[in-house]
């Protein structure tokens, strides 16, 4: 069941949620939503997160009393410092482990997270500390590195837009 159906389905009586976020590094999707219907009598105020286990979504109520002020601290709880409005942009998925956190690892012991890939080539780094030269691109999770393969043999992609490229060939 995709996302969208199950949040209908979880959320039936409540109105259209007041704020949404979805955290770009777990996938996991945070909605405060509220309840002012008569039938019910009293306002209701939730704050939910809904998370894929793997296999399907599931959801966690993190709040659900009667105070907007105490719903909107426990949602900002949940942002945990993230971006809010992220960049939108190419979507990786590991073949490997489904994770969807990339990272470019340097020559040395530096790595830095990608943040956000520009369907032009452009990238978004977490902050590195290091100006050393790209030695792969890979998961943040597992280590699958993304490799291309010319007539004699693979290797590292370490290309922006080769990345991009594989991307948009293996991350559908």
């Amino acid at each position: 069941m995709k996302l969208k159906e199950f949040r209908e389905k979880m959320e039936k009586g409540f109105e259209a949620a007041s704020l949404e976020h979805q955290d770009k590094n777990t996938g996991d999707v945070y909605v405060l939503i509220d309840d002012t219907s008569l039938e019910k009598g009293d306002l209701v105020v939730e704050v939910r997160r809904y998370y894929f286990d793997g296999t399907k979504w599931d959801v966690e109520i993190k709040y659900s009393d009667n105070d907007y002020q105490c719903g909107m601290s426990v949602f900002d709880e949940c942002l945990n410092d993230a971006i809010v409005d992220p960049l939108d942009g190419l979507g990786f998925i590991c073949p490997s482990c489904k994770g969807t956190r990339l990272e470019c690892v340097m020559d040395g012991v530096h790595e830095s997270e990608v943040l956000c890939i520009d369907p032009d080539g452009d990238f978004e780094f977490a902050d590195t500390g290091a100006g050393d030269e790209c030695d792969r691109f890979q998961c943040l999770i597992c280590g699958f590195t993304l490799k291309a393969n010319v007539g004699h043999g693979d290797y590292n992609i370490i290309d922006h837009e080769e990345v991009v490229a594989w991307i948009r060939k293996n991350c559908k």
